[in-house]
C-alpha cells in the first residue's frame, strides 16, 4: 500500500487552509462521487456540488466559496483543481527503471 500523508502535510504542501482533523490519514485519491474513507477528493466544477453532501471521502479539496457547504475535513484553497493535481504527484507510484539500456 502507498505511504499515507496526513491532512496537515498535504495542507502545507499546497498552502491550503485546513478545516478539521490535521492528523487525518490520506492513502489515495478518488472522484467525489466514489471516494471512500482514507481517500482525498476535490470539488471545483459546480456541476458536481450535488455529490459533496454524500461523499465518503476522508477529506475534500474545496474553494472558499464551497467550504461553507461542507463541514468535514477539508483543504480550502482558491484553485482546488491545481492543488489536487499537485497532491496527486505525491501518490504516484514511481516504477524503478529496469536494468539495461
Amino acid at each position: 500500500m502507498a505511504k499515507s500523508k496526513t491532512l496537515a502535510e498535504l495542507a502545507e504542501l499546497v498552502g491550503a487552509e485546513l478545516q478539521g482533523d490535521p492528523s487525518c490519514e490520506i492513502y489515495s485519491l478518488a472522484a467525489l462521487k466514489t471516494a471512500q474513507a482514507g481517500q482525498l477528493t476535490f470539488l471545483d466544477n459546480p456541476l458536481y456540488r450535488k455529490f459533496l453532501a454524500h461523499t465518503q471521502a476522508s477529506a475534500v479539496v474545496l474553494s472558499p466559496k464551497n467550504a461553507a457547504l461542507y463541514k468535514g475535513n477539508a483543504l480550502i484553497i482558491d484553485e482546488p483543481y491545481f492543488a489536487y493535481a499537485k497532491i496527486a504527484e505525491c501518490f504516484l507510484r514511481r516504477k524503478k527503471p529496469s536494468a539495461g539500456v
